[in-house]
């Protein structure tokens, strides 16, 4: 009997010690397991800056701020995420080669190759008096500065010219002209406005106006073409006059000749090349006023000069789309280097040629869901490889009229 009740104390306090140590040493479980996250895929693999970048996979952290990603080490912003997918934008970096990481919750995860490409920026001059970067490659676009100015109505066709840094722009109406210069870096504005009592030759016209003006760095002189009343036969009579920006002096250069509406004009090695609508191109020494005219079979709307060659733009009344050709001036001669694709109608704009031996221009292209030509566009025609590319700028603050200038870092 003893020995039974002995037993039992005994059992007894073993279960209690048994119990004492589960307390103090519970049983370890296997923590939960978390599901890897995995990159499946990624498009596009080039691109510019600005443009959407979509990451595929599995398990990703559906927070923002649980996750970073970065082209080398220039982080990209994340504009939406799911456990899926991931969208980001390129970052503004040079143009290169990049590889792209993610980053989440400190675990970093290569993705792949991106190669940005090259986006270069323009300065380009819309109605009225806006100031825009254009990308020639991305189609994005920037308004930089608004000219604070009150233009009158004929704004849109505003005749401009550009040179170290300062914008020159006529500006026109039936009684009085405007010649205004604009500093791109310090955004001053000097204006000259004067009638037309000082231009004895428009003295009695029914409708004056400044058709075209081009700066000659050789001289430092503002070189203006007046018009005055149609005569009849479809030329008009122009009438050539300098305006010194130093002393605002205007002086009458006594040189006139006659021509159909003119498209466009610049100046290079102080001669003065002018298209007219009929096909005419004039060139002008500026030194001593005398001219050689050209008549060729189709109207150019654009004439720039390359390595001593010059080259138009032309395109039938009806079309939209031109084409760019040799212009010899000596047989009269338009030798097409360029396919019909050019879609254009901006005849009153400017373009102009790169360093990289490109030209540069703005147009309007045809919608066909809309009716007219609305969809604004830049275009880079590579003279040496005869390559043209273009991108289309939709819904953007630029339209009919609008002027390339120059180049931008």
């Amino acid at each position: 009997m003893n020995n039974i009740k002995f037993l039992s104390i005994l059992f007894f306090l073993l279960l209690i010690t048994a119990c004492s140590k589960d307390e103090t040493n519970p049983v370890i479980t296997d923590p939960p397991v978390v599901d890897q996250v995995t990159v499946n895929s990624y498009t596009p693999t080039q691109g510019y800056p600005e443009e959407i970048v979509t990451i595929s996979g599995e398990n990703f952290d559906a927070s923002i701020t649980n996750n970073t990603v970065s082209f080398n080490n220039v982080l990209a912003n994340i504009i939406n995420i799911t456990t899926t997918q991931i969208s980001i934008t390129v970052p503004n970096a040079p143009a290169g080669n990049y590889t792209i990481t993610l980053n989440t919750n400190n675990e970093n995860i290569t993705v792949g190759n991106f190669e940005i490409l090259e986006d270069s920026k323009i300065l380009a001059f819309s109605p009225l008096g806006k100031l825009h970067e254009v990308f020639t490659g991305s189609g994005r676009s920037n308004l930089l500065d608004t000219i604070d100015f009150d233009f009158w109505s004929q704004g849109n066709l505003n005749l401009i010219d550009f040179s170290d840094d300062i914008l020159y722009i006529t500006d026109w109406s039936l009684s009085e002209y405007r010649i205004l210069e604009y500093n791109i870096n310090t955004q001053l504005l000097e204006t000259t406005t004067n009638n037309y009592s000082n231009i004895p030759e428009l003295t009695n016209t029914n409708f004056p106006a400044i058709v075209t003006s081009n700066f000659n760095t050789t001289d430092g002189l503002l070189y203006l073409l007046f018009a005055g009343d149609d005569i009849g036969n479809g030329n008009f009579p122009y009438y050539l006059y300098t305006f010194n920006p130093e002393t605002e002096a205007l002086i009458n250069s006594n040189f006139s000749f006659d021509l159909d509406l003119i498209r466009s004009t610049f100046i290079s090695n102080n001669t003065w090349y002018i298209s007219s609508n009929n096909g005419t191109v004039k060139s002008i020494n500026l030194q001593d006023n005398t001219i050689v005219s050209q008549t060729f079979n189709n109207p150019l709307h654009k004439v720039f000069k390359h390595n001593n060659q010059l080259y138009g733009l032309y395109k039938n009344p009806s079309q939209i789309e031109a084409k760019l050709a040799l212009i010899d001036l000596t047989t009269g001669d338009l030798t097409d280097i360029s396919s019909n694709t050019l879609g254009f109608l901006n005849p009153s704009g400017n373009g102009f040629k790169n360093t990289e031996d490109k030209f540069l221009d703005f147009t309007i292209v045809e919608d066909n869901d809309v009716n007219g030509f609305t969809n604004n566009g830049i275009y880079t025609y590579d003279i040496l490889n005869n390559e043209l590319h273009s991108v289309y700028l939709e819904n953007q603050d630029l339209g009919y009229g609008t002027k390339v200038l120059k180049e931008l870092n």
